[in-house]
């Protein structure tokens, strides 16, 4: 069985618990909070029953900070818990921490994934020094609690099977003009390179196989048809769920299939579309495959980007590169090596000194219909 650790954050009363609930619903479930010795000491101390007020709170928070003191408690006690969820029937171990110093800790110790439940409607607890500082950590998914339950619902399907049971890239075809993009071929084949070894991301050249053009409905209904007996999700950057009103058969399509948006930087989406769930990945950058592109053909490093094999397919198959010649003598250079150049990919770079030679140069490669320009 395959058992996952999920550490759960969150503001007091942002559907944490209501989250693990629904969760319940699908998969078994074991759920603890780090602050449960400094519940069952407060029970028998002073007789606490439960109670959530201010008075309560500080005194929950003021025990557990002497008992991290005294003999790290809150670790030995989520310590014996995971040995027993080991044992179990359980498929997931929720751990409810707030402190971030605690989270770092039990995240490296048991090799678990941290996530954050926010709702915007619910103010901070001033009085819970916890809540001050839940934000300040960059947790490994995010699910926003702010539409219904029914939405709060749906978005637990981002958690089983560790979010996805498989994940399908589907590249579109070589009908699709989009300035500097490889041919169809190359990019089901880097895929291919990139997913290797991974057992739930495949690639389908359902939409790339095709001549004629297709639009996202036509793609989305041969996918639909495909994997008929599947619950499927597209998934897009927020970017791009955007521009869907410009889309053929927008209003059909939003009604009729469902999608995962990924927030992109300065493309935060908010919806109360039931079928939509927004989905926030932290990254350290704004990073795009444009980015990556313009790195390639500035001869930049992207290793920390690209699959070093996916890099290895690029160099041989002249992708992306901005080939930079002294341009004396390159007509004749071109004419000798014709097959070397990559109709869909190759760049030609010149300074003005050399201007009038490009500029015969560049009208001879527009006749063999060939030329794509950077800029001079």
């Amino acid at each position: 069985m395959d058992k996952k650790v999920i550490i759960i954050n969150g503001t007091g009363g942002s559907g944490k618990d209501t989250f693990v609930e629904f969760c319940a619903e699908f998969a078994r479930v074991t759920n603890i909070s780090s602050v449960d010795p400094a519940k069952a000491a407060a029970k028998v101390l002073v007789g606490w029953e439960g109670e959530k007020d201010d008075k309560a709170r500080k005194l929950l928070v003021d025990l557990k900070k002497l008992s991290i003191d005294y003999n790290d408690a809150p670790a030995k006690y989520i310590k014996s818990k995971y040995e027993e969820f080991k044992e179990s029937d359980s498929e997931y171990l929720f751990i409810h921490i707030r402190e971030i110093d605690e989270i770092k800790k039990i995240k490296a110790m048991l090799n678990a994934k941290t996530l954050l439940v926010t709702n915007p409607r619910v103010a901070l607890i001033t009085s819970n020094t916890s809540d001050g500082n839940v934000y300040n950590y960059a947790y490994d998914y995010e699910i926003k609690n702010e539409g219904t339950l029914e939405d709060l619902e749906q978005a637990t399907k981002l958690i089983e099977d560790n979010l996805i049971e498989k994940l399908i890239f589907v590249p579109v075809g070589d009908y699709y003009k989009k300035q500097n993009l490889a041919p169809a071929i190359d990019r089901h084949n880097m895929l291919k390179i990139a997913c290797k070894g991974f057992e739930n991301l495949m690639v389908d050249n359902i939409a790339s196989s095709h001549e004629n053009m297709l639009y996202a409905t036509d793609t989305f209904e041969l996918i639909a048809n495909k994997y008929k007996d599947a619950d499927i999700y597209f998934i897009m950057g927020s970017d791009n769920f955007k521009k869907m009103p410009s889309w053929k058969n927008y209003e059909e399509i939003i009604k009729k299939y469902k999608f995962i948006v990924i927030e992109r930087p300065n493309y935060e989406e908010t919806t109360s579309l039931e079928n939509v769930i927004t989905y926030k990945i932290e990254q350290p950058e704004d990073m795009s495959s444009t980015k990556i592109r313009n790195m390639l053909k500035q001869g930049k490093d992207t290793s920390l980007y690209l699959n070093k094999n996916v890099i290895e397919y690029i160099k041989k198959h002249n992708l992306y590169w901005l080939i930079q010649f002294n341009v004396g003598g390159l007509y004749e250079i071109i004419k000798e090596n014709i097959s070397f150049f990559n109709y869909n990919s190759c760049y030609f770079y010149s300074n003005l000194h050399y201007k009038p030679k490009f500029l015969k140069v560049k009208e001879w490669c527009k006749s063999k219909e060939f030329w794509r320009s950077s800029a001079i």
